[in-house]
């Protein structure tokens, strides 16, 4: 079977630690000489075309993302089980505990769930996200906005989720209704706090947004919520009680992890 593998690294992974997260977990992965070259104006990343199932170790997987290097895999854990929502849809902004590496922590979620559930949508959509703030934790920020990354928003600048750029913050307990096109834009994204530091309490999903033309789809036999990847830093203090600049405490993919220190637990 072939699988098409969108991944969506929802911050930065250069504090992974390959040799950390092995556990004997093992991801099956196409494997091939049949690479081809995509780039962009930040990097170069290379990708195999299906051919036989092989196994990798997470932590080969991770040198390779660290290499900018990236192929396409089938992962016998870490899916996202849940459908997607979307293009027209509502998204509930909620504090709530999660334990998503062994240690629990109050965060900041998208529809109550770390990553916030997949949205989904064509090419050309009307999205219309009517998003409302159920914020009242005080030692997290209780105002939001929601950026969807990637997405030019041509004429609908505001409805970017720029805090104090191109609208003021939701503040809790009001909504505010994100209602854009997307026209001649296909790929996947992802959606995130813009509002100060609140993304790193854990505000952030994925977006995919489907090409009916794609002109790859015979390469494939599923693309959908089962083949979405989100890697993540995570971190065990809230962001505005943490340091400056924090080192992670762990890495997630899709939402779950091993915490590195286990002092910390």
């Amino acid at each position: 079977m072939r699988l098409k593998r969108r991944l969506t690294p929802c911050s930065c992974i250069a504090q992974i630690q390959p040799d950390d997260i092995d556990r004997c977990c093992e991801l099956a992965v196409p494997t091939s000489k049949d690479v081809r070259q995509e780039s962009s104006a930040a990097t170069t990343l290379k990708f195999a075309r299906p051919a036989h199932l092989g196994h990798i170790k997470l932590s080969q997987l991770f040198t390779m993302l660290q290499s900018r290097i990236f192929i396409p895999f089938v992962p016998l854990l870490f899916v996202l089980s849940a459908a997607g929502i979307g293009p027209v849809t509502n998204l509930s902004i909620v504090d709530t505990a999660v334990t998503p590496d062994g240690y629990t922590r109050q965060a900041v979620l998208p529809g109550g769930t770390f990553p916030g559930p997949l949205i989904t949508g064509q090419m050309e959509d009307n999205f219309q996200i009517n998003v409302t703030d159920e914020l009242t934790n005080a030692t997290m920020l209780t105002g939001t906005t929601v950026h969807w990354h990637g997405i030019f928003q041509h004429g609908t600048a505001w409805a970017d989720g720029t805090a104090f750029v191109t609208q003021c913050p939701i503040t809790s307990g009001n909504s505010f209704l994100y209602n854009f096109t997307v026209p001649g834009q296909a790929g996947t994204f992802w959606y995130h706090s813009h509002y100060m530091t609140q993304y790193c309490d854990g505000l952030r999903g994925p977006l995919v947004i489907y090409d009916p033309n794609d002109p790859y789809a015979d390469l494939y036999d599923v693309d959908d919520e089962n083949t979405v990847i989100t890697i993540a830093d995570w971190l065990h203090t809230a962001a505005r009680l943490g340091p400056e600049f924090p080192t992670p405490d762990s890495t997630l993919i899709n939402g779950l992890g091993r915490v590195n220190d286990t002092a910390s637990v």
